[in-house]
This record gives structure tokens, C-alpha cells and sequence, in this order.
């Protein structure tokens, strides 16, 4: 039995279904601007961003989940598209600085990472808790360069992750 969703708008590529709790992130909407300091002590600026590039926020639910490990690896994968088509990849995480360098030095992760552990943005955007999973669930943005949610997605589950291609379809969407 699938989990029930509440569906908040639907993304400009077919198929595909933001799935947000009540007040959660929409597709156009201005993105909620944050800064947080990376795992490399460097900072970064949601805004900064603007008039330059896209970035796709990654929320995670955590290192030690296979899913979440799984979904790292296919950024790296095609880490070289997003930066082809403008786009800044950014996980963000519940994680100390130490944890992100020891992950990121491991998987030989090539975008940022951004420990939140006060979970101070993912509160910002709304990031769902699921006490029986034990943490929060995935949930993927994608902010175009004017700052505008151009893909919000708040994953029902740990299998729920949308696929590279189907971002950067609907960053290609933005574009036209």
C-alpha cells in the first residue's frame, strides 16, 4: 500500500508529482534564501547563485542509508551534465563536518556538501519526519538562476528518488 501524498503542484515534466506535507515548497515559488558553511569550511549562499547558475538542492536522510549512498554515487555519475547545463549540486545533510568530509572523501564526491545540523534549512524547507522510518526523507529542489523553485519533490519513500535525467528535463523546461 503507497503512502498517501498531498500533492502541491505538479513539475513541468510529465510523469513527475511534487509531493510536499501541508505548506511545503511549490514550483514557482521564490526559493527561501539560506547560507550554511561546508564540510571545507568554504560558505555558501543560496542567493549567491542567482543570475549565474541553478542549483539543485539534495536533502538527505542520511550516510549510513544504502538508498542515500545509491543516490550520491548517480550525482557523481552525472555530476559533469548539471555542470554542462548550469547547475550547482548541493547535498545538504544532518551530519557533522567531520561525517560529510569522511563520506565525500570516500564516494570521491565532486559538488558540496553542507552539514545542517541544527536541521535550521531543513526546517526551511519543510523536509518531512517519518518516526517509523527513523529520520527525515529525501526531498530534492531545484532552484533556477532567478531564484525560483523550478522542481520541488518531497519523496514518499527511500525508493522515491527522482531520476538525474528527469532534473534536468525540467531545468531544460525553464529554459523554453
Amino acid at each position: 500500500m503507497e503512502p498517501s501524498k498531498e500533492i502541491i503542484s505538479r513539475s513541468p515534466v510529465k510523469g513527475i508529482t511534487a509531493v510536499s506535507p501541508s505548506k511545503g515548497i511549490t514550483i514557482g515559488s521564490q526559493a527561501p534564501d539560506f547560507s550554511l558553511v561546508d564540510y571545507q569550511d568554504q560558505p555558501f549562499t543560496l542567493s549567491s547563485f542567482q543570475g549565474k547558475k541553478a542549483v539543485l538542492l539534495v536533502f538527505l536522510r542520511g550516510f549510513a542509508c544504502k538508498q542515500s549512498q545509491w543516490h550520491l554515487d548517480g550525482l557523481k555519475e552525472d555530476y559533469t551534465k548539471f555542470k554542462e547545463s548550469k547547475v550547482e549540486v548541493a547535498a545538504i545533510g544532518q551530519h557533522s563536518k567531520v561525517e560529510f568530509y569522511n563520506m565525500w572523501k570516500v564516494m570521491g564526491l565532486p559538488f558540496v556538501g553542507l552539514p545542517d545540523e541544527k536541521e535550521k534549512v531543513a526546517k526551511l524547507y519543510k523536509q518531512r519526519i517519518i518516526f517509523e522510518e527513523r529520520g527525515r526523507l529525501p526531498a530534492l529542489f531545484l532552484v533556477d538562476k532567478y531564484g525560483s523553485v523550478a522542481f520541488a519533490h518531497y519523496c514518499s519513500n527511500m525508493y522515491d528518488i527522482p531520476a538525474n535525467d528527469k532534473l534536468l528535463q525540467a531545468l531544460d523546461k525553464t529554459k523554453s
